[in-house]
């Protein structure tokens, strides 16, 4: 199974909080391939700084995961893309989610509610384990 996993799920993995072990437990269940936007590492590598984690911890969750180039074209996409009716959608929610359409993943992993409601309306499937 492919997934797409944003930051909000990623961090969970190296800030221990309520949802991890759900979080762990729904990964090893069963055999997945993580994908997220290079985004994710800025966002990630920013989270480290604001937390005080170390940066080893950083790059060990980040390094199974298939990295999909944020390029021009996808960034206006990104722009452009409606969120769900009567919701808002940021700038980097809009990032992540057509970088999660554009490789194909079967399901979106997310902690965020606006990114979470966006894909689903963009027919993805969302998962947030916990």
């Amino acid at each position: 199974m492919n997934v797409y996993i944003d930051t909000s799920a990623l961090l969970k993995l190296v800030k221990r909080e309520a949802d991890t072990p759900a979080l762990l437990a729904w990964l090893a269940a069963a055999r997945r391939r993580l994908f997220g936007s290079a985004l994710l590492h800025t966002e990630m590598y920013r989270a480290g700084l604001a937390y005080g984690l170390p940066r080893s911890a950083i790059d060990a969750v980040l390094g199974p995961v298939h990295v999909i180039t944020v390029t021009p074209e996808l960034l206006r996409r990104a722009g452009r893309v409606p969120a769900a009716p009567g919701r808002l959608l940021g700038t980097l929610d809009a990032v992540h989610l057509v970088s999660a359409e554009s490789a194909a993943v079967d399901t979106l992993l997310t902690y965020d509610s606006q990114l979470s409601d966006a894909a689903a309306f963009h027919g993805l499937a969302v998962v947030a384990p916990g």
